[in-house]
Formats: C-alpha cells, sequence, structure tokens
C-alpha cells in the first residue's frame, strides 16, 4: 500500500524562481500586446524591468527569513498585492516633493491686478508612513496681495480648490474609487504608503474634478499626474526639483478640468484657505 505523499515536501516543478510566473507583476496589455493607454515620457523603462519580477508580492519586500510558518501566514494575509516596484515609485516621488517652494503668479486671480510677495506657507503635499511612522510631505507656497483689489492669493500650485492633499493624490483616490469601496481604497493607498481616511477619499468621490488622464499600470488604473511626476523624479538626476517644473508634470495648467482657483470672492477663499492653515498647524 502506498503512503500519503509528505505534505512538507514540494511538488516538482514548483521550485525555483520561474514557479506561478502567472502570478508576477505584469502590465496590463491590449490585445496587440502593448500596454494599453498612452504612458507618459521614461515609463517604458518599466516594461523592460517587467520581465526580472516573479514569485508573489508582499507589500514592503520579501518576508524575513527569521519569521515562522504561522507568522508568514499572518503577514499573506495583512498584505495587498501590490508590487513592490510601483511602492517604490511613487513613495520616491512623493517624499522628493517635500520641501518644494512654488512661487510663480503672474496677476491677481481675481481682478488680474498686479501682486507683490506677502509671505510663504507650508501646505501638505501627502502623508506617507514608512515602518510604521508617518511622515508629512510639505511644499511651500508663496503667497501674494494684490495692490488693485485687496486680495491675498497663492502661487500657482498643484492643489485643487478646498483640497488639503496634492492633486496626484486626489486623482489617484477618485481612480481607485471607481474601481473598488472606499475602505478598500484606504487599504490600498496604505499599502502604496499613502494615509488618507475613508471619509477624505468619499468627499473626494463626491465632487467633480472633470476628467482624470490616467493609463494601465501594474494592474491599476493610475493618473499621469502621479505617474508623470514619478518619471520626472527619476530624470532629475540629484537637482533641486522647481516648481514650476513640479506643476507641469502635474498636469497644471489644467485644460478642461477643475480650476486651480477656489471658488467664491476673494475673501471668502481668503476664509477658507486661513482655516485651512489653522487646521494644518494643529495637525
Amino acid at each position: 500500500m502506498q503512503s500519503p505523499p509528505d505534505p512538507t515536501v514540494r511538488e516538482k516543478g514548483n521550485i525555483g524562481p520561474n514557479r506561478d510566473r502567472s502570478r508576477a507583476y505584469a502590465l496590463n496589455q491590449s490585445p496587440g500586446g502593448g500596454i494599453s493607454g498612452a504612458l507618459p515620457c521614461g515609463l517604458e523603462r518599466l516594461h523592460v524591468v517587467r520581465s526580472r519580477l516573479t514569485g508573489d508580492v508582499i507589500i514592503g519586500g520579501c518576508i524575513p527569513s527569521h519569521t515562522t510558518a504561522q507568522e508568514r501566514i499572518a503577514i499573506a494575509k495583512k498584505t495587498l498585492p501590490i508590487p513592490p516596484m510601483l511602492v517604490d515609485l511613487v513613495g520616491n516621488a512623493l517624499a522628493s516633493m517635500d520641501g518644494v517652494i512654488f512661487d510663480d503668479l503672474d496677476a491677481c486671480p481675481s481682478c488680474g491686478g498686479q501682486v507683490i510677495g506677502h509671505d510663504m506657507r507650508a501646505k501638505r503635499f501627502a502623508v506617507m508612513h514608512d515602518n510604521g511612522k508617518e511622515h508629512t510631505v510639505r511644499v511651500f507656497v508663496k503667497r501674494f496681495y494684490c495692490q488693485d483689489c485687496g486680495a491675498l492669493c497663492y502661487a500657482d500650485a498643484p492643489f485643487y480648490p478646498d483640497t488639503r492633499l496634492a492633486s496626484p493624490i486626489v486623482d489617484l483616490c477618485l481612480l481607485l474609487s471607481q474601481q473598488m469601496p472606499f475602505n478598500q481604497v484606504a487599504q490600498h493607498l496604505r499599502a502604496m504608503g499613502i494615509v488618507v481616511d475613508r471619509g477624505t477619499i468619499r468627499n473626494y468621490a463626491s465632487r467633480d474634478f472633470g476628467t482624470i488622464p490616467a493609463t494601465n499600470l501594474f494592474g491599476f488604473l493610475l493618473p499621469l499626474s502621479l505617474l508623470n511626476l514619478a518619471t520626472f523624479t527619476l530624470d532629475r538626476e540629484r537637482r533641486p526639483i522647481v516648481g514650476a517644473e513640479a506643476l507641469a508634470a502635474c498636469g497644471f495648467p489644467p485644460a478642461g478640468r477643475a480650476s486651480l482657483r477656489g471658488r467664491g470672492t476673494p475673501e471668502e477663499r481668503n476664509q477658507r484657505n486661513e482655516q485651512e492653515e489653522k487646521e494644518e498647524r494643529e495637525s
């Protein structure tokens, strides 16, 4: 009588780096074999390294070898299938924006009058987490005083009106919310190293920001604003990021999308800005 197979022994063919290539990281491809959607400049290189990526996906790298079998199973259940390359791509792009200055404004957005510099304000670009710790990525946006109407107005920066996170983060929230429930969006964002609560995601999803340019990458519909920013930061060769260049990478000025400027009178916008700054200081 033949003894039952030992469950601890792997079957032939399941050993080695080529095991189950179907679960390797892959770009969504069109029937013709190409990448669906137009990729921004520089992202073609991701298609080349795809063949090097094999095996199951674990966020943040491989499970440490010193963990027990039960611990590995628990870790695997808590991880989402986000390719580490995408995590690194997004994380590096957002982290590189820390401290970037936006200080360009041609004229008053309310009356078109001449503006002079007033002060510099810190704005939250994104909130990231790494190794269990949260880190706020902040940029600095110059405020101007209009000599004609007396309004205080911000320099051009990649922020939608009445939002407390940068436009690439808002775009990503909107696209993911079209593909899954809000709680799953928050989980996927956190798997990418981005912290956004479910209520904020729901708020963004209820608003109209216009059509978001996007493409399929790593099995997700991702905004070009974020991908362009990622490739821009990869190509800058460690030189300081200029605000105007980052603004263009994020897709501003937008064509047929939500205006950079807030709604309402200059006084109402100033009041909203002051409230946001107060909440930013308290956070």
